[in-house]
């Protein structure tokens, strides 16, 4: 199973993209607060990523089935650098909620098209050795993104958005 290349090739990709997801989850709210955010437009953060990720993730895996799995991720991961770099820029903590929104959208056109990719690559008696293989990748990412993003935020906030964008 570990010689797929398809599979190596996504499971490294989706460990790389929740590094970088991670690396702002400890210093987002934080930021947000430096800039004038309310408890109240935090927890908005919050809902309109969850929102928007429930909303773009049957439109994003209807586009992965006819525009092509490769494309669509690739497009996902260049627009989350986009906005996890647009957090840098924002004076107006309403805009925090915005961009959440934004980044929840964005997001959910990875996963769905990582799925399939694999599924298309993989026998199906195979299946649930590779989405395992899968899912150990993602949660590395998930587990070292966070410590990551800490650690350079130790330097500022601005740090552990920049290392978002390098690793999306």
């Amino acid at each position: 199973m570990l010689r797929n290349r398809i599979l190596l090739a996504v499971s490294f990709a989706v460990c790389a993209t929740y590094t970088g997801i991670g690396m702002v989850v400890p210093v987002r709210v934080l930021y947000a607060e430096s800039r004038g955010a309310s408890l109240a437009i935090i927890g908005a953060m919050g809902s309109s990523y969850l929102i928007s990720n429930f909303l773009f993730q049957y439109p994003s895996g209807w586009l992965a089935d006819r525009w092509g799995r490769k494309p669509i991720m690739m497009l996902s991961l260049l627009l989350q650098a986009v906005v996890s770099a647009s957090y840098l820029l924002i004076t107006n903590p309403f805009l925090f909620v915005v961009v959440r929104f934004a980044e929840g959208a964005v997001a959910a056109a990875y996963l769905p098209s990582a799925r399939a990719l694999i599924t298309d690559a993989i026998p199906a008696d195979r299946r649930g050795e590779a989405f395992g293989i899968y899912s150990a990748f993602f949660n590395t990412g998930f587990l070292l993104g966070p410590a990551l993003g800490g650690f350079l935020a130790a330097t500022g906030y601005a740090s552990a958005f920049i290392g978002a964008v390098l690793f999306l």
